[in-house]
């Protein structure tokens, strides 16, 4: 116990030392902040974003832009034994699958990317500019990795692994996030994803509440953009996904009878309108191209 005590001291102390360095305060204070995170998990974000109120998807963005509330937030996750264990299993799959690039797509504070480049494969790092995206990048100099950072994905980028932590539930438009993945996912690559649509209110204020209408048949949600739950690969949550076939018209029918049931018909209806020959010609195109 004493041990495990000295550890997370030295963690401590580690990293608020980083954070200092980077934002250029003070250390005593980056240790309080950060110490105050660990005491009080999401307390730092639930503060900035009491204070900022955005309401807007502009006033939404700036916020993730200009906060430093996040370096603070993900530092502590990234120091649970529950988040350390996200990133085993992460790794892990990594090597069974053979993996030799990945988008950590969400990258946060890096702790992921800087796992997995470290283990010798090709990451990109994608987040939204802001405080925490800077902070990544200057980690990742700090510790001299080849990983490239980016706001934005080019046409041609296209990876056998794309992994996304407590990300989706963040995104005004989760589904169609995905569905702009799927597009630089190799043929037979995987998605590593967790979400938590159901976590929201006052203790969840920077998750979207809308999203919650995914939680319960996500895995439906899913199939209408081309993408299928695989394998459940840690306590349920940790999810791999693939590129799925398009669905039949009993599959489409079935679907719509279960949103009609949840009052989601109109959503519903939308989205498979809209997806499924886009979907269906995806899925073409990205089995021709793996033959070619």
């Amino acid at each position: 116990m004493v041990e495990a005590n000295c550890e997370l001291e030295n963690m401590i102390e580690t990293r608020a030392a980083t954070i200092a360095d980077f934002l250029k305060i003070p250390v005593p204070d980056a240790r309080a902040r950060l110490l105050g995170e660990i005491n009080t998990k999401g307390s730092t974000v639930k503060k900035a974003w009491t204070a900022k109120n955005p309401r807007t998807a502009a006033a939404i963005s700036e916020f993730y832009q200009t906060t430093d509330s996040y370096i603070f937030d993900l530092t502590a996750d990234h120091m649970t034994a529950e988040r350390q264990c996200y990133t085993e299993a992460i790794l892990r799959r990594l090597k069974q699958g053979n993996a030799r690039t990945v988008l950590d797509f969400g990258a946060g504070t890096g702790d992921d990317a800087i796992a997995v480049s470290k283990m010798g494969i090709d990451v990109v790092s994608y987040d939204v500019p802001g405080l925490t995206f800077e902070f990544a990048k200057w980690r990742y100099a700090c510790d001299n990795l080849a990983i490239r950072s980016v706001n934005y994905l080019e046409s041609d980028d296209i990876f056998d692994m794309i992994i996304s932590v407590e990300v989706l539930e963040h995104l005004l438009k989760p589904l169609d996030s995905l569905k702009m993945l799927s597009q630089h996912l190799h043929p037979d690559g995987r998605m590593l994803i967790t979400q938590s649509f159901g976590l929201i209110g006052e203790e969840f204020p920077a998750h979207v509440p809308t999203n919650q209408i995914y939680d319960e048949l996500f895995q439906d949600y899913l199939k209408q953009i081309g993408l299928e739950i695989e394998e459940d690969l840690y306590l349920d949550h940790l999810k791999s996904l693939r590129l799925c076939r398009a669905s039949s018209f009993i599959e489409n029918l079935e679907f719509l009878v279960k949103r009609a049931r949840h009052g989601h018909l109109g959503y519903a209806m939308r989205a498979r309108l809209h997806n499924a020959l886009d979907r269906h010609v995806l899925w073409r195109f990205k089995n021709r191209k793996s033959l070619a």
